[in-house]
């Protein structure tokens, strides 16, 4: 695999520390090829999307929408962060958020989606929204590792793709849809630069895209603030409408421009707010 050789010299001596998607409820066909060296650290670039080897599955996996997929990782998900879920029906060109567990919840606020995992924190279970359309997509299921990530460069995404194919689907195409690594992915973005370790993490930023789907959250819903504020500017002359969404802020003036604040209430439940892709 490329990079294989660069990658043993320097990671051997941490590859235990690390995992990887092996199965998805037992499937294997349907699994696109690791990034690095049977392991995801660290993945950079281009790379955040699908992978170093962006060649489809040898085969596809048959879920309804509305259904439940499990990811098994090959060991225990120890590093503390968030986990996505994006989708894909272009092959990898554009991606959108379908589910995602990205709060610190507990007492001390240091419980992260993979402490939620289930059998000794090796299995990630997450639901297809009803509204997904039927059709093929490329899913992208991502732990992002935050131990190192309070210094720049020093966040580790942990990246599988597997390609699927959705039945019984709804009506609803899942949008935003968005290019990454784009202005989501990079070593300064709030939330992937970020230290797990200073009792803030009920701050912890919301970043990427938004949820294509209400209410498609797990369980990591602890420190979401009650609101959402997005910001709308419009110019007169050239009735430009900018729309800031997270951390991204762009705005086109010709003359002053006019500024309204949008409350929106998030989904309601047992919910979280939100962030990387897979291949060609």
């Amino acid at each position: 695999m490329k990079y294989a050789t660069l990658l043993a010299s320097s990671l051997i001596g941490a590859a235990n520390a690390h995992y990887w998607i092996k199965n998805i409820d037992g499937q294997t066909d349907c699994l696109r090829p690791l990034v690095q060296y049977q392991e995801n650290f660290p993945v950079t670039g281009d790379d955040i999307a699908v992978s170093v080897a962006a060649d489809p599955a040898p085969g596809t996996c048959t879920y309804a929408a509305g259904s439940t997929m499990t990811a098994v990782y090959d060991g225990a998900v120890g590093h503390p962060g968030p986990c996505h879920v994006h989708v894909s029906s272009d092959g990898g060109k554009t991606w959108a958020l379908i589910w995602e567990d990205n709060k610190a919840t507990g007492a001390a606020n240091d419980q992260w989606c993979n402490n939620r995992f289930t059998n000794g924190q090796t299995t990630l279970t997450y639901k297809i929204p009803s509204q997904l359309p039927s059709g093929k997509y490329v899913f992208r299921i991502e732990h992002l590792g935050l131990h190192g990530a309070g210094a720049v460069g020093g966040a580790q995404f942990y990246v599988r793709c597997a390609d699927i194919n959705i039945t019984n689907g709804g009506s609803q195409a899942p949008a935003p849809a968005v290019a990454f690594p784009g202005t989501y992915y990079t070593t300064s973005t709030p939330g992937i630069l970020w230290n797990p370790y200073t009792g803030n993490n009920a701050n912890y930023p919301d970043y990427g895209p938004a949820l294509a789907y209400s209410g498609s959250t797990g369980g990591g819903s602890g420190g979401n603030p009650s609101t959402t504020t997005r910001q709308t500017t419009t110019t007169r002359q050239q009735q430009t409408t900018t729309t800031t969404t997270r951390q991204q802020q762009t705005s086109t003036t010709t003359q002053p421009p006019r500024t309204t604040t949008t409350t929106v209430a998030p989904p309601t439940g047992n919910c979280a707010q939100k962030y990387g892709q897979c291949g060609m």
